[in-house]
């Protein structure tokens, strides 16, 4: 069975997997469009070592034809490759109101991102944009950062924004997801 989704829409599989048994899942193919944005695991409920969930969370960064397949190898390194799921990301030439394609910033998307991003303590670097006309016109930044934190971190992150239609107001930030951090080490 096919999923369809818009561009610039994250989506998760999220699959059962037992660490601690030996029991893991990795992604074993990913083609098209597809972005993978972030691992994660959410603990089982009930006793040590029981099941976990393991959620593979995706973003739709081209249109058309795409597919993810899962492995999972056990603790005897047996492999069991999932089935293939194919997707088919939307465009906005297919879908009124949907997210352009991801393109590089230009200088009036970067305008509408300096205007609204003005963070102390951490830089946010846009390196491509996807935007979708509404009332005003929603963008969506894929940007990497630094956050002068201790220690510092950095990583990608998804920079939302909304530019109302002209004189009605300035842009501003409405979300940002921030996915593949890592925390850097200052060295002596």
């Amino acid at each position: 069975m096919k999923k369809t989704l818009n561009l610039g829409d994250l989506f998760t599989l999220e699959v059962e997997s037992n660490p601690s048994t030996g029991t893991n899942i990795y992604i074993a193919h990913l083609e098209g469009g597809l972005a993978l944005v972030d691992i994660s695991t959410r603990k089982g409920k009930g006793l040590l070592g029981s099941p976990e969930q393991k959620i593979f969370t995706f973003l739709g960064i081209e249109a058309g034809e795409a597919a993810v397949q899962l492995v999972e190898i056990n603790a005897k390194k047996e492999v069991l490759y999932h089935n293939i799921l194919p997707i088919e990301i939307i465009s906005a030439e297919n879908c009124g109101g949907c997210w352009s394609d991801y393109r590089i910033p230009t200088i009036e998307d970067l305008t509408v991102f300096k205007e609204a991003v003005n963070f102390i303590g951490a830089t946010y670097i846009p390196l491509l944009v996807s935007s979708q006309i509404v009332a005003g016109i929603n963008y969506s930044f894929m940007c990497k950062y630094l956050l002068t934190t201790n220690p510092v971190q950095e990583g990608y992150a998804m920079v939302n924004i909304f530019k109302p239609l002209p004189k009605k107001g300035k842009a501003t930030v409405t979300g940002i997801i921030r996915f593949l951090d890592n925390p850097v080490s200052k060295k002596a």
